[in-house]
């Protein structure tokens, strides 16, 4: 019925459509895998990310909180010395409220000969009260101003030192 030639050529076509086949099944079963493996990679890659992001948002919100109560430990210590400041300012004012409006020697210029062998304008004590509550208030402002400074800074090497470990 077919020639020898015959049946190899249909041998050869009935292999080739079985590799065609064969190849086929191997390449959508290998798609199925791959996208599944790639699949799965994903969502572990997207889990880890999630975890690490938490941990991330956990970490900022401790940091947030140790700062905060930092800010509040110098916030009340900066207010407790502040009050301090006040206490010996109010102090200080109500100590001169004895004095005299006018020094007791105005006549006499401060750089005098005998300025030098009475005293007279060489220390606080002979200030007028009106000088005298002028440079306590003054003295007030400067500590207030050096104490606010000092606050600032302090803020910020603690704010630096917790942000650089």
């Amino acid at each position: 019925m077919f020639g020898p030639l015959t049946k190899n050529i249909i041998v050869v076509v009935v292999l080739l459509v079985s590799a065609g086949i064969i190849s086929t099944k191997l390449y959508v079963e290998g798609k199925r895998v791959g996208v599944a493996e790639t699949t799965v990679k994903w969502q572990e890659d997207k889990e880890r990310l999630a975890r690490e992001y938490i941990e991330a948002i956990k970490a900022s919100r401790e940091k947030e909180q140790q700062l905060q109560h930092q800010a509040n430990v110098m916030r009340l210590e900066h207010q407790r010395e502040i009050e301090t400041l006040r206490r010996s300012h109010s102090a200080a004012l109500a100590s001169v409220q004895q004095r005299p409006q006018t020094r007791a020697s105005e006549a006499s210029p401060i750089c005098s000969a005998d300025s030098a062998s009475t005293g007279v304008g060489s220390t606080g004590k002979e200030l007028a009260r009106p000088d005298a509550e002028f440079l306590i208030g003054y003295a007030a402002e400067v500590e207030l101003l050096q104490q606010a400074y000092n606050e600032c800074r302090s803020k910020y090497n603690a704010l630096r030192d917790l942000l650089n470990k």
